[in-house]
């Protein structure tokens, strides 16, 4: 059965939009004495109403008509005039309200400025004015990013009061329309205008009143018929229609389940984010069990299996799976949740991979025929294979792969992309209500999509507990002694339920479901992160049962090593955590070192991460989890602390950086900031060096920071096709082809077949550009300079592209590969200063080598010139072209047209 709709929204959403809900066809009216007599004023013109664009008044109702219609048409009826409906941003109609081109505006506020040259009819509705994010709200607001508000709204000064009041000073930015402002990752807006599916709102003000304002010249007569005709709408039919109005903006299903509201949904194998483990609120799987539960009452109940039994047990139930055509026979499945990319994880030791390992459930086009599988019912089984050595390579998720790998950063290895799968649901077709779940699943997953749901509103136990307080219940009691005796069953049933509920079967330890509330009681002050490390390992040799052991036996050595005012939890598997009561760190790491004695006793090696507890339980397990994780990298160490330990940060710091890399790339976030190059000779610039910038949320990245990665990913092509394509966009558009722009080009893109092709299509594309310049570095690898040389001859020959050699000094190696290749430019490096400087014997010998490099080259370039005693070297050397700090550091595209506007001035 579908719950109401109430559960999702909360009531004071639908007080500003029961014009839309109600779908009677008759209208308020007015009485006698408002009708026509005395409307002189209109007998010749028609009422200006003003509909703020994209409002609720804007929409259509179930009848077909727009919602202003209900006070539109009495209106009309009583006055016996003609209206004409104007529809504009709200800073447009308060506009023309001043100027006197519009009587009145429907849904208003109060406010000072407003009340100068407008009347108010009595409240249609109560709203609530939210700041609304996209994001976690604190983040957003720490980030100083602006908050978005409604041009001319009265929550522009309510928002100025509640940065005010919490000690920010966010830029507020106004936008124009409704539409616009939704699209803001961060606005505050009425809560008629939002819904309970953004994840991350708080409200900034107190209720306020929504009004039909009138302009003060027109008042007097039309405020009495406005104010008769709200009074005269039915206000009860509200909840009567909420589920009308909620079908007609959810796509909900109207399927409903026959045999049972609790769904078994057994997971094939763990596929981090759809599937990782229960706790995680933040999984994909969780979305929708939660939204299942809100909008249908339906229960999805996640199996994670480790065992046949278990898959036997649930094999005909749905599954979350990746979408595998060959296994549709029996089921349905439903639409994509999401995609993920698969991936061939290889050893760099093996040349010839013979031993692949991959999932029992991965879909059979993903295996090669000349090659061997060995299928595995677990990741971790499958990775702790690769790593012993047991098969030479392993497919799996890319995500998924790279977080087991994580905790194993010794091993060299590199991947291989095989394809993009859409994870789905899989609806039995036997299930008796397969075609039912399979229109209720659908449903979820689009609306979903739709509204950006990230959780709902977890009060209604609270709210139904509290319910219950409040109510006046009665309890009459016939037999005193019946009830005495019937308690004390009572209390021992419900003793029974609590400790089977709340109690870990096979370690006796407190399960996770208490850890909330512990957490609520703020007695704690340090929470400790646990997870043996050698678990698998052990299971692997001894087995499952033996594995159990373990885990009951580390379970009671936990017990014995803190003291019985601490809480232990057994999260899940082989992970616990402690609530520890400890005032200081020294203490607690005594408590674990005594720990650790025991466990090496049994030959059990745990891995630890220590935080100090906040209010924030999800925060403190994540970051104690983040510690572990850290302390795993070192076998050293007996815990990591979250605060107080720098490996934790950096382990934090390198994961957030190789994602800000990654989606920069992307999404082409990367910028070009170009270096001038000047002549001396001449006095001008005669080009500038394209150099790859990137700035994130106001944090800056260094280049040997996102270079370095990209180098040991292998990604360092992309970044500089995306430079190249930056630098040609920017000379296009600001018709610049008298200045040369040089483009850094590593010899690992050159060795790259996907960047020479995709190089060539955009210079054929492009071919009014004779300005380029590709500037090779000197340390070309060896295993590429025949490439590299072959390339650049290609390039040159058919596109006129100039080929610089950047980075020269006086080695050997350089001197041989300009034997080897005619570059059109030279370009000096910084370093040979550093010897020059002070040192005659070391200037002549660079003299020499210039005038040995003009016998190979047309032009010399030196770079690093950063004052004037450099630039008096060059010039004694008979050097006059350069580029350096002295003359200009990098500079954004904008400052540097400024500069060659400049430059052309003063021509």
């Amino acid at each position: 059965m579908m719950k109401s709709i109430s559960f999702i929204f909360k009531q004071h959403y639908f007080f500003p939009l029961f014009f839309l809900i109600f779908i009677t066809p008759s209208y308020a009216t007015c009485s006698t004495k408002h009708a026509v007599t005395g409307m002189l004023p209109y007998q010749n013109e028609a009422i200006k109403i003003g509909v703020v664009s994209g409002s609720l008044y804007a929409r259509k109702i179930a009848n077909g008509d727009f919602a202003y219609k209900i006070i539109e048409k009495p209106l009309k009826s009583c006055l016996g005039v003609e209206t004409l409906i104007i529809q504009k941003p709200l800073a447009e109609l308060l506009a023309l309200a001043k100027s006197g081109k519009v009587d009145l505006i429907f849904d208003l506020a109060k406010s000072k400025e407003r009340n100068q040259y407008l009347d108010y009819s009595i409240s249609v509705s109560d709203e609530a004015p939210y700041i609304v994010s996209s994001n976690s709200l604190t983040n957003s607001l720490k980030s100083g990013q602006s908050i978005a508000t409604l041009k001319g709204s009265a929550w522009i000064e309510m928002t100025k009061v509640f940065l005010e009041s919490i000690g920010f000073e966010n830029n507020i930015k106004l936008v124009g329309s409704i539409s616009d402002l939704n699209k803001e990752p961060l606005f505050v807006s009425g809560s008629s205008h939002i819904t309970n599916y953004h994840g991350f709102k708080m409200p900034i003000s107190e209720i306020m009143g929504s009004h039909i304002a009138v302009i003060k010249s027109k008042s007097d007569i039309l405020l009495p018929v406005i104010n008769e005709i709200i009074e005269g709408i039915d206000k009860t039919q509200l909840e009567k229609e909420i589920i009308g109005f909620n079908n007609q903006y959810l796509s909900l299903s109207n399927a409903t389940l026959q045999n049972g509201n609790d769904i078994n949904v057994l997971m094939d194998f763990h596929l981090f984010p759809f599937y990782a483990d229960k706790y995680n609120n933040l999984l994909i799987f969780n979305k929708y069990k939660n939204l299942a539960d809100e909008i249908y009452g339906i229960n999805l109940i996640d199996q994670d299996c480790h065992d046949d039994n278990c898959f036997k047990l649930y094999g005909d139930d749905v599954k979350m799976a990746i979408y595998d055509k060959e296994k549709l026979s029996d089921r349905w499945p439903t639409n994509s949740l999401g995609l993920v990319r698969i991936v061939l994880f290889k050893n760099t030791d093996i040349n010839d991979v013979k031993r692949i390992g991959i999932m029992k459930e991965m879909p059979s086009d993903l295996r090669s025929p000349s090659k061997k599988y060995i299928e595995f019912l677990h990741q971790e089984e499958m990775v702790e294979y690769f790593m012993q050595g047991g098969i030479d390579a392993f497919i799996s998720t890319n995500l998924d792969g790279k977080l087991l790998l994580a905790q194993n950063p010794g091993l060299n290895f590199t991947e291989e992309q095989l394809s993009f799968k859409s994870v789905v649901f899989l609806v039995p077709k036997e299930h008796p209500d397969s075609k039912a779940l399979l229109s209720i699943l659908n449903s979820l997953i689009e609306i979903s999509n739709n509204t950006g749901y990230v959780a709902v509103d977890k009060h209604a136990r609270e709210l139904t507990l509290q319910s219950v307080i409040d109510g006046k219940k009665e309890l009459r009691l016939r037999d005193f002694y019946s009830y005495i005796i019937l308690s004390i069953i009572f209390v021992v049933y419900l003793y029974f339920v609590y400790k089977k509920v709340t109690v870990d079967p096979l370690t006796k330890l407190l399960n996770s479901s208490l850890m909330k509330k512990y957490h609520k009681k703020k007695s704690y002050n340090y929470i400790t992160y646990i997870s043996i490390s050698n678990l698998e390992s052990i299971k692997k040799v001894e087995g499952v049962e033996y594995a159990n052991n373990v885990i009951k036996t580390f379970s009671s050595i936990l017990v014995n090593s803190f003291p019985k005012v601490d809480k232990i939890f057994r999260l899940y598997g082989d992970h616990f955590v402690v609530f520890s009561k400890n005032s200081s760190v020294e203490i607690l790491e005594y408590r674990l070192g005594i720990l650790k004695n025991n466990s090496e006793k049994q030959k059990v090696i745990f891995n630890c991460g220590v935080k100090k507890m906040t209010c924030d339980i999800k925060l403190d397990l994540i970051a104690s989890t983040e510690a572990m994780y850290a302390n795993s990298l070192n076998d050293g160490a007996l815990f990591y602390s979250y605060e107080n330990s720098k490996e934790v940060q950096d382990y934090i710091n390198k994961n957030v950086i190789k994602e800000v890399i990654t989606q920069a790339l992307k999404y082409k976030s990367f910028s070009v900031n170009f270096q001038p190059k000047f002549d001396l000779k001449l006095g001008v610039i005669y080009g500038a060096e394209a150099l790859a910038r990137l700035y994130v949320n106001g944090q800056h990245y260094s280049p040997a920071v996102f270079v370095n990665y990209l180098e040991k990913c292998g990604r360092v092509p992309e970044l500089d096709y995306l430079i190249l394509e930056k630098t040609i966009d920017f000379i296009k558009i600001n018709n610049i082809y008298d200045v040369v722009f040089s483009v850094n080009v590593s010899s690992e893109s050159i060795a790259c077949e996907t960047f020479k092709k995709k190089f060539r299509a955009i210079l054929t594309e492009n071919d009014m550009i004779k300005n380029l310049e590709l500037e090779i570095i000197e340390s070309i690898a060896s295993e590429h300079k025949n490439a590299v040389i072959s390339f650049i001859t290609e390039i040159r020959n058919d596109f006129g592209v100039q080929i610089s050699l950047d980075d020269f000094t006086t080695g050997n190696s350089s001197m041989i590969l300009l034997s080897e290749f005619r570059f059109d430019c030279i370009k000096l490096d910084r370093s040979l200063f550093n010897a020059m400087h002070n040192n005659d014997k070391f200037k002549r010998s660079v003299k020499n080598l210039i005038k040995e490099i003009r016998n190979f080259s047309d032009d010399i370039v030196f770079e690093g010139i950063e004052n004037e005693e450099d630039e008096s070297l060059v010039i004694e050397l008979g050097v006059n072209k350069v580029q350096g700090w002295k003359y200009s550091k990098p500079i954004s595209p904008s400052d540097f047209m400024i500069m060659i506007i400049g430059e052309n001035a003063n021509l």
